[in-house]
């Protein structure tokens, strides 16, 4: 029966109820589960079943979990928020078991044969945890106040703060600015970043849902379709350009609607800018699931928002005065790290070296 369950292919076999229930010796009840259920694959590569009686299906593109009735589907990119009970604990650590040896199997399988290649015996993992793990020294950007609590942090992590932009001291440059900032009381900034170059997803949605309204909108393409953007909404409150330095623009900003790029989230806390964000690819839905726990802005749990999802969240970040609350009271924090001294401390310390600064911090 394990062999048989470990070889499904198009279509899941699961027992009535999750459980193998035997009828005299040798009669048994097979419920057929297919992709019109709900599995959302039907290359099916492992089954298990935990202790709470779930039924745990691994394929490349994630896992499934059912509970008898339907299916949860879990994607390679996940943003889970902080367990609240030991049910949730326990499908936490079913995931990560599922992630290590099903969805990420054969990549954690060849870093390991190269590691073992190099007589280095550690624990198989996912790349990113077994670096974090085994490093002597591991500089986290940011701060406590973003990041969810673990217990089991380990002790060789150390928060740097905002690592932001350099910041030219050039006397000659002139600020961006826009006249229509003045006649605007209410004004959000957009971006997608430098990689996302479907508008589609994100900018365009927002742009029409407030296009002809008192709201300014002001959009960086990061030089992606300038041009075609500004001739389909040529509204007097859209400004749309190829890059705007955020320093110079988020001071007059009150909502920042994001994908969760990590340089722009930092900017929107250094600027004490409250959030709608909406990404998941590219480690963003982790950067948005924070915005949204710790409540410095919206989640929207997407990457492609709907009209009505971002106009709603809009404007509950505009008149809930909790979120700019927040975010001020995180960029306070974020004040009390310079990212520069404590990165030159941290490793100085490590190599026994004295730092050339004052606030530098021994290893």
């Amino acid at each position: 029966m394990k062999k048989l369950l470990g070889r499904v292919f198009c279509t899941l076999l699961v027992v009535n109820s999750l459980s193998i229930w035997v009828i005299g010796q040798q009669s048994y009840q097979f419920r057929h589960l297919t992709t019109k259920d709900g599995l959302s694959n039907s290359n099916v590569s492992a089954v298990l079943k935990d202790s709470y009686g779930f039924l745990w299906i691994g394929m490349e593109s994630g896992l499934n979990r059912y509970d008898g009735y339907g299916f949860k589907s879990y994607s390679a990119e996940l943003g889970l928020l902080p367990a609240k009970n030991e049910m949730e604990r326990a499908e936490y650590a079913t995931i990560r078991d599922q992630a290590v040896n099903v969805m990420f199997k054969q990549a954690v399988d060849t870093f390991d044969e190269i590691l073992k290649s190099y007589d280095i015996h550690i624990e198989r993992s996912m790349l990113p945890n077994l670096l974090c793990r085994e490093a002597t020294l591991c500089l986290q950007i940011g701060t406590p106040g973003f990041e969810f609590n673990r217990i089991d942090l380990s002790d060789n992590i150390r928060f740097i703060g905002a690592l932001l932009p350099y910041l030219s001291e050039n006397e000659d440059r002139k600020p961006w600015f826009d006249e229509r900032i003045k006649r605007y009381k209410k004004i959000i900034l957009v971006t997608q970043g430098t990689f996302e170059k479907d508008f589609t997803k994100l900018t365009e949605p927002t742009l029409q849902a407030f296009k002809d309204t008192d709201v300014l909108v002001i959009v960086a393409t990061a030089g992606n379709g300038t041009k075609e953007l500004r001739e389909k909404y040529a509204s007097e409150n859209i400004i749309i350009e190829n890059f705007i330095p955020f320093n110079d623009v988020m001071p007059f900003v009150h909502v920042f609607v994001t994908n969760g790029g990590y340089g722009g989230t930092l900017l929107s806390i250094h600027n004490q800018v409250p959030m709608v964000a909406a990404g998941v690819h590219e480690g963003k839905i982790e950067i948005c699931s924070r915005i949204g726990y710790f409540n410095y802005g919206v989640n929207l749990g997407t990457e492609t928002p709907d009209i009505e999802a971002i106009r709603n969240a809009v404007k509950e970040v505009l008149n809930n005065g909790l979120y700019k609350k927040n975010i001020a009271r995180l960029n306070a924090e974020m004040a009390e790290y310079n990212a520069y001294e404590l990165c030159e401390g941290y490793i100085a310390g490590l190599f026994g070296v004295q730092s050339t600064t004052s606030t530098a911090r021994a290893y």
